[in-house]
């Protein structure tokens, strides 16, 4: 009966068949690879592999090779019978042409590695705590009350902070948000970690995407047994950019704003009661929950709600801060001089605003927590700043200067008691800081660049820690910096320019690519806006503390970004639109803002 079927109809039923079984091998294969290269198994994460496998879908590769066997089939197929090779491929596509076995081949692809993946998940330790994480984008550490900020935009924080950890000078690994929460991620500096350009619409980028032989933490909890959920309003933390690594459940605002044109539907008063949802519904407590939320607010334009909307802006001015309004000062189509001290108190007034709007949110949302779920682990954060003019532009994402660089970071555990830590950390030692509050530092990968803060909490240590910083990305953003901060001085690189397709727009008048590498020098107690540059007067500590980059591995020069793979992403014109207004877009060069 099978041979009675057409040759035709044979050789797709087995192209069908190859391409099930490809699949199935190719994506098994793959997730193999990165549990071998990460070292999964020593780590007691073994499970990753067989849920990276579920994850694998390399339908382009089963593809080809579905359609190669296809041609050799019916090549075979219409050519007269024989013994030999030509015989065994006949009855070999006997097989697989038989529907039953296609039907196998394709339930194997897309069910069993799930199947696998659910029956085998670990179960967390006795008496594991949650585990949530809030970050808040664009947060100045010096407009937060309780780092010293004079007015009131923090009251709700500012009297929750005195039950936490504050740490007063936690420096981000990047001036904008990609590199930085991958750092957050993953406990690498962002040129370790690769996730540094902003994608361009139909033009290969390097470096935009979170790639998966990066493992970052929400993937060991979810190995571990805990329950891993993230929801995110920003265009960079998400799935179609490898941020959702780990994470059984991922809530995409971003996109949810484009397919329903409902620009609040992100917003904190409506994400942070969807967190609280999903900890009712869907988390039962046979497991503890790791949830991420990503708080998008604060990042320009600001425009904040009613009632908050006017508390601070008194002006009766429109202007506003919006991508192409940053790109405008940065290329003096709008000139400096033309801001008016009005118009640069109005935006410092409404973002304060927005930062007022998350308080109130956000401050009843962890009184919420704490209460309901009081063996939590919280980490509350910011993922860079925001340059007012410190420096002659606005926004950020261009350079890492410490208005752009320094965060507030507060946590809070179980038995662990409030204290404030004076010395200089790195975001990027949350994350073994986090699996060791968990019960599970052994899990912590042996590669990460990050360091557990448990020194900090348990006194012995009591000094700065040396935090590397970096921006640039392939085309955009395509200013490249690189900086070293011993938490007195602060040595920064403004290094050469990657190949770009127009030239790249200057940060200040008169700025010669020639001239690169610049080097800086900063005196942070004395000098704590970076205004005087001191490199001409002391080479000696600026190339001490660039030996140190380069002694724990920290430097990476720009060109090193050229070696990697690039990708298109698929960017509609309305994408590009509302990107562009976020800072994320670009003109017709390419060089957005973040």
């Amino acid at each position: 009966m099978v041979q009675s079927r057409p040759p035709f109809l044979r050789c797709t039923i087995g192209a069908i068949t190859v391409f099930g079984l490809a699949g199935l091998t190719l994506g098994a294969a793959d997730a193999a690879r990165l549990a071998a290269f990460h070292g999964w198994e020593h780590l007691g994460l073994d499970w990753l592999q067989l849920e990276l496998w579920s994850r694998q879908r390399p339908l382009f590769q089963a593809g080809i090779l579905a359609a190669l066997s296809f041609a050799l089939m019916l090549f075979v197929e219409t050519r007269p019978p024989g013994g030999g090779l030509s015989g065994f491929l006949r009855k070999l596509n006997t097989l697989l042409g038989f529907p039953p076995v296609a039907v196998l081949a394709l339930a194997a692809f897309f069910v069993l590695p799930n199947a696998l993946a659910g029956l085998q998940r670990p179960d967390a330790p006795a008496n594991a705590p949650n585990v949530l994480f809030v970050l808040v984008d664009t947060w100045r550490a010096d407009h937060a009350g309780f780092l010293g900020y004079e007015r009131d935009v923090s009251p709700n924080l500012d009297r929750l902070v005195e039950e936490g950890v504050v740490f007063e000078r936690a420096i981000s690994s990047s001036g904008w948000t990609q590199p930085a929460v991958a750092s957050l991620f993953t406990g690498l500096i962002p040129s370790r970690h690769g996730a540094v350009s902003q994608p361009l619409a139909h033009t290969p980028v390097r470096g935009a995407l979170l790639q998966p032989f990066v493992t970052t933490f929400v993937e060991i909890f979810r190995a571990s047994g805990w329950n891993t959920a993230m929801w995110s309003n920003n265009p960079n933390i998400t799935p179609a950019r490898g941020f959702d690594q780990g994470a059984s459940y991922f809530r995409d605002y971003y996109s949810q704003r484009a397919r329903t044109q409902d620009d609040d539907v992100g917003r904190a008063e409506r994400m942070l009661p969807d967190v609280e949802a999903w900890l009712a519904e869907e988390n039962t407590g046979e497991r503890p929950f790791c949830a991420y939320v990503h708080i998008m607010d604060p990042h320009y334009p600001y425009v904040a709600p009613a009632p908050f909307k006017g508390t601070f802006d008194r002006s009766g001015l429109d202007f506003q801060l919006l991508g192409p309004v940053c790109r405008e000062i940065m290329t003096g189509k709008r000139r400096r001089e033309d801001i008016t001290p009005t118009m640069r108190r109005r935006i410092v007034d409404i973002y304060d605003e927005e930062l007022l709007y998350v308080d109130s949110y956000l401050g009843e949302f962890l009184q919420r927590i704490f209460t309901e779920h009081p063996n939590t682990v919280v980490v509350l954060s910011g993922d860079h700043g925001e340059e007012f003019l410190e420096h002659g532009n606005y926004g950020h994402g261009h350079a890492i200067w410490n208005e752009l660089t320094h965060v507030p970071l507060v946590l809070w555990a179980p038995d662990l008691e409030p204290q404030r830590i004076p010395h200089q950390m790195r975001l990027m030692d949350v994350f073994p800081t986090l699996l060791e509050l968990a019960g599970i530092g052994d899990r912590t990968p042996p590669h990460i660049q990050g360091k557990t803060l448990a020194p900090f909490f348990e006194g012995t240590e009591n000094t700065d820690r040396l935090a590397p910083v970096e921006t640039g990305g392939d085309q955009k953003p395509a200013w490249q910096w690189r900086a070293v901060s011993d938490g007195r001085f602060k040595y920064l690189r403004r290094e050469r320019n990657l190949p770009v397709k127009k030239a790249v727009p200057p940060l200040s008048p008169g700025e010669d690519p020639e001239d690169f590498p610049i080097e800086y020098l900063f005196d942070l107690k004395n000098d704590p806006f970076e205004q005087e540059n001191l490199f001409e007067l002391d080479p000696v500590r600026a190339a001490d503390l660039f030996a140190q980059m380069r002694k724990f591995d920290w430097y990476v020069p720009p060109s090193e970004l050229l070696k990697a793979a690039a990708h298109s992403a698929d960017l509609s014109a309305e994408d590009a639109n509302r990107l562009d207004a976020l800072g994320y877009g670009g003109d017709d060069d390419g060089h957005g803002h973040p």
